[in-house]
């Protein structure tokens, strides 16, 4: 009997450190994989929330481009408008340098349709491609010889056209601008042309005030 008491003792110590490392591996075995489920589901949450904030700030940067897109396509338009305009009048008055001189200083001083549509000034070159007007100077005496400008000559060439030129520095304002050039004719003849110019730096800061309220 007490042999039998002895063996079963002997055998309880002998299962009982088993017992407890089989339950320390099963609680190291959960609490590993409750530790790897907790970062896989951090990592994700990590990386959609950096998609869902990259994917935001790409749609605000198209609608901000979109935005400052139609601002500028919008100046256009007006300025194209404001060209066929000046170009009817003109047309009527194109052996008048005086008449032509009222009608691109009617733009001379109004500050309020420069500074929405960045216009540095408006000049008139004639038909030998000469710059006769503009609203900076008035009658230019002498005149100043544009016959080497590439754009006057497209414009000799292709009336009735807004035509966009590079940019390149004035020294009329003494700074960037962007050319624009419309030619005007009358009965399949060319009289001269509207030269406007938009300035960049003003451009740049209507565009930037236009962002900042939008």
């Amino acid at each position: 009997m007490k042999l039998c008491a002895i063996s079963k003792i002997l055998i309880m110590r002998h299962y009982e450190p088993q017992a407890e490392s089989r339950y320390d591996d099963n609680f190291r075995m959960i609490t590993f994989s409750i530790i790897s489920i907790t970062i896989i589901f951090t990592l994700l949450f990590i990386i959609q929330t950096y998609y869902e904030e990259k994917n935001k700030i790409i749609r605000d940067l198209h609608s901000e481009t979109d935005h400052i897109e139609n601002i500028f396509l919008a100046d256009l338009d007006y300025t194209a408008t404001l060209m066929e305009y000046l170009a009817t009048k003109i047309a009527a008055e194109h052996d008048n340098i005086k008449a032509i001189n009222d009608i691109i200083s009617d733009y001379r001083i109004n500050l309020n349709i420069l500074n929405v549509c960045g216009w540095v000034y408006f000049a008139w070159i004639d038909k030998d491609l000469y710059m006769t007007v503009n609203d900076v100077e008035g009658i230019l005496k002498p005149p100043c010889d544009r016959s080497n400008s590439v754009h006057a000559n497209i414009a000799k060439l292709r009336p009735s056209t807004m035509l966009y030129a590079p940019e390149y520095y004035s020294k009329t304002i003494n700074n960037h601008v962007l050319p624009t050039i419309y030619g005007v004719e009358k009965n399949g003849k060319f009289l001269g042309a509207i030269l406007t110019a938009f300035d960049t730096k003003r451009i740049s800061s209507r565009l930037n005030a236009a962002t900042k309220n939008n």
